[in-house]
Order: C-alpha cells, then structure tokens, then sequence
C-alpha cells in the first residue's frame, strides 16, 4: 500500500488527520492562522474606515473650494 501524505494507509485519503468522525477537527495552528487573519482584516478594516473619511473630507474642501 502506498505512504499518503500526513497519513499513513489507515487513514481515509479525504482526512489525512485520520479523524474521519470528527469533521471540524482543526490541525494544530490554524486557530493562530485565524488569530492572524482577523488581526489583518482588522486593520485593513480601520484603515478603509479612515481612508473614507479623509476622501469625504477632500471632497468636502474641494466642493468649498469651488464654491468660492
């Protein structure tokens, strides 16, 4: 029988973790990849949110500019 990858010949190839019963079974580090993840969505979140508001202050100056 042929060595899989992360698994050996007992474990179903679709589950190389072999927790076939378990399906939301989490391989160690993917909850600090999820840490991770939020963090940046975070940040990518609070830097769109002053982005916007700085666009809206532009428009805000130039629309008074014009008006003058």
């Amino acid at each position: 029988m042929h060595a899989r990858p992360f698994g050996g010949a007992d474990r179903p190839a679709s589950d190389p973790l072999g927790h076939p019963d378990r399906p939301d079974h989490r391989r160690p580090g993917d909850h600090k990849a999820d840490q991770i993840a939020a963090s940046i969505k975070a940040q990518n979140k609070y830097v769109s949110k002053e982005i916007d508001a700085n666009a809206d202050e532009l428009a805000k100056q130039i629309k008074a500019a014009e008006g003058s």
